[in-house]
């Protein structure tokens, strides 16, 4: 049943035409048709996304990032990397198995076009080749080596921190997956039961030649 005076409107969402009252419209209601619609807009990652610059450059996603400039979209019911919830938005399912890499390697880019499904190791490979992992440890005051050594140890965290000369948060860190994510999840799935040699985990931080 209808009021009177209203008036039809579309949805901003669905498209759908619904009636609306005068006075909603005036204070910037009625937007949408049902709760549902105006739920599914606020989840919308796409209205994050800047495509102003046209379909061939990148789309940076201009809302929330981590530390590492990766874009972060709450999407069923976690927190997702943006990404990857625009390209399966746009282009569909990502295999399961496989990261998204960027061909850009532009962190906060979600175009597409830019965007391909591949292996983790493909993804730490390119990590390397395009010298990410060695800029963002210029400045830590542990080697990789000891890094490995903390996240796979069986000790407790503040047992590790004196042995390594790190505070407990630094090590507890490491452990959690938290900091030197580059070095340490070459490692998994599992741990190494014993480090590798110093040669070995700085050859995993360096440049491909």
């Amino acid at each position: 049943m209808s009021l009177p005076n209203s008036l039809p409107m579309k949805c901003v969402w669905c498209a759908a035409v619904h009636l609306v009252q005068p006075n909603l419209l005036k204070i910037g209601k009625g937007k949408f048709c049902s709760r549902g619609c105006y739920n599914a807009f606020l989840s919308n990652p796409m209205k994050f996304v800047d495509k102003s610059h046209g379909d061939v450059v990148c789309w940076p996603w201009v809302g929330c990032v981590d530390v590492n400039g990766y874009g972060r979209v709450f999407a069923r019911g976690k927190s997702r990397l943006a990404h990857r919830v625009v390209y399966e938005l746009l282009v569909g399912k990502i295999p399961d198995g496989l990261d998204l890499l960027h061909d850009c390697d532009n962190p906060p880019c979600c175009n597409p076009q830019h965007l391909y499904p591949g292996t983790h190791q493909k993804n730490m490979d390119d990590m390397v080749k395009r010298n990410r992992v060695t800029r963002k440890i210029t400045h830590a005051c542990i080697s990789p080596t000891q890094a490995m050594e903390i996240y796979s140890s069986d000790e407790p965290s503040t047992t590790i921190a004196e042995q390594f000369g790190v505070s407990y948060y630094t090590a507890w860190d490491i452990r959690a997956g938290r900091s030197w994510s580059i070095v340490t999840q070459l490692m998994r799935p599992g741990r190494y039961s014993r480090p590798p040699s110093d040669g070995v985990a700085t050859e995993l931080v360096r440049e491909a030649e």
